[in-house]
């Protein structure tokens, strides 16, 4: 039964995987009483509700498969709880998740082998950081990413292994940024973008490092820190070979389906960076500089995959509208109320230049 139901899963046929489904309803009324039997069932069908997302069905078979005395002899109930929290942050259901990691640490700490410390300590810390920082807990995410920081700082790290450390320290950076504590924040940040240069190419844990760093040095009003921090995102980003040169999407559809997910994020993040490097020229006075980023963020996504075209319209208004060009101004106020007819920024803006007289 595990191999088939292992194959039918690696080939991922939408239409098996549900008959799968239909096949293990009735194999529970068949086994009713027989707990091994059961216990096999809820494993490999609440794998099957996984591949839909089915968040409460997979709760509920692991529920019944924790709850089957006799499974403890073929999966330890510390692996389920595991992954049973993992799934409830999944599903938003954060103070369960953190019932369920310290519930299979707990039991882990029961055995005598300990032989699986590192997954279980790292999986553990892993689910109540996500989980306390989605709660806005941030003192609480903030010891939890510690633990797994000081856990691995002196390890020797594969190329994975150092994106996993520098999302966590990426992480607990951005939670010091919600408390305001912008000393830590920057010193963590800092660090996540010295990490990141040393490596031989971007990942999406290099995702917010240089974002959230610019946000910590607008938030503390030095704008001309947050150009160059963008900018040196943007320089990291090029480097790494982004095809801006190229007919982006035209460029991306040739890729298989995982190397178009990362150009993807790769283009997301660049195109960001150019925004958010807008805004603080535009907040130094630096109009002109403004106006080159917002279109160089539109020409990266010209389809408006990011969602953040309005604005660069109604930013790039105000900003010739502070050079005193009222026809540039409507122009571009009126290009993102086509986009977003809506708006109520544009809206009122447009409103704004009606009444003014250059």
């Amino acid at each position: 039964m595990k191999k088939a139901s292992e194959q039918l899963y690696k080939d991922g046929n939408p239409e098996r995987i549900k008959e799968s489904i239909d096949d293990y309803n009735i194999a529970e009324k068949l086994f009713i009483n027989d707990n091994l039997k059961l216990a096999q069932i809820y494993d490999h069908r609440s794998a099957a509700y996984s591949y839909f997302d089915n968040y409460e069905k997979e709760i509920e078979d692991i529920t019944k498969l924790i709850d089957i005395p006799e499974s403890e002899k073929v999966y330890k109930n510390y692996a389920l709880y595991l992954t049973r929290g993992r799934i409830y942050n999944d599903c938003r259901q954060y103070k369960k998740a953190v019932n369920d990691a310290d519930m299979a640490f707990n039991l882990w700490n029961k055995l005598k082998n300990k032989s699986t410390y590192d997954y279980v300590f790292s999986t553990v810390y892993q689910i109540k950081s996500r989980a306390y920082e989605e709660m806005k807990k941030y003192n609480e995410a903030i010891e939890c990413y510690t633990k797994l920081i000081n856990y691995n700082e002196n390890k020797e790290k594969s190329e994975l292994g150092m994106d996993v450390f520098i999302g966590y320290i990426s992480s607990r950076g951005e939670c010091y940024l919600n408390i305001n504590n912008y000393t830590n924040a920057k010193n963590d940040l800092d660090r996540c973008i010295d990490l990141i240069k040393e490596k031989s190419k971007p990942s999406v844990t290099d995702n917010n490092a240089f974002l959230v760093r610019g946000d910590i040095s607008r938030e503390l009003n030095n704008l001309k820190e947050a150009v160059q921090v963008y900018t040196d995102g943007i320089n990291y980003f090029i480097i790494s070979g982004v095809p801006i040169n190229k007919k982006l999407y035209n460029y991306i559809n040739k890729m298989d389906v995982y190397d178009k997910e990362v150009a993807r994020w790769k283009l997301n993040t660049l195109a960001l960076l150019y925004f958010e490097r807008g805004r603080a020229h535009h907040d130094l006075g630096e109009y002109i500089e403004a106006i080159n980023d917002y279109n160089e963020y539109m020409r990266i996504d010209p389809k408006n995959l990011f969602k953040n075209k309005a604005w660069a319209y109604i930013n790039i208004s105000r900003c010739y509208s502070m050079l005193g060009k009222k026809t540039e101004a409507m122009d571009y106020v009126n290009k993102a109320l086509a986009l977003e007819p809506g708006h109520k920024e544009a809206l009122e803006d447009k409103r704004i230049l009606n009444l003014l007289d250059y």
